[in-house]
């Protein structure tokens, strides 16, 4: 046996609870392991203490009053689960409608250009000066390009 199952052992060496081959495996451990030689000697202390404390007299209704405890303490936390099947829910919906909101604000901010971006990309300006100076022929995209690039 490896030191970890000797040590899931130990409580059941002090009891005397393991078969004759157990318990001289672990026997022959606490020969060369200092720390599991530690443990026994806590656990046996344990042991006697408890042993002296004697038989202690619980109420009457102490069982009942347990039970009754450990039932409310479910019920508690079986309420809570409803609770935060919706919190949780709502959180999502609610980072679900944050991000559909940026989307659509960034989709937006897409769609609107610049004055100059209209010409670079074929789009005509809605501006009363640019329509009346492109009728007239006064000035061209090539010429607004320019006009960006040399800028």
């Amino acid at each position: 046996m490896n030191h970890r199952e000797i040590q899931l052992q130990l409580s059941a060496f002090i009891d005397n609870e393991l078969t004759q081959s157990e318990m001289s495996s672990v026997a022959e451990h606490l020969n060369t392991c200092s720390e599991c030689r530690r443990r026994v000697n806590q656990l046996t202390t344990l042991k006697r203490s408890v042993h002296a404390a004697g038989n202690i007299e619980l109420p009457y209704a102490f069982a009942s009053s347990l039970t009754r405890s450990i039932h409310h303490n479910e019920q508690v936390a079986v309420s809570w689960l409803g609770i935060e099947h919706y919190a949780r829910r709502f959180v999502i919906g609610l980072a679900l409608l944050v991000l559909l909101l940026v989307g659509l604000t960034r989709y937006k901010q897409n769609e609107e250009s610049l004055p100059g971006e209209r010409y670079v990309s074929g789009l005509t300006s809605d501006t009363a000066v640019s329509q009346i100076l492109t009728k007239q022929g006064a000035i061209t995209r090539d010429d607004v390009m320019l006009a960006v690039l040399t800028k």
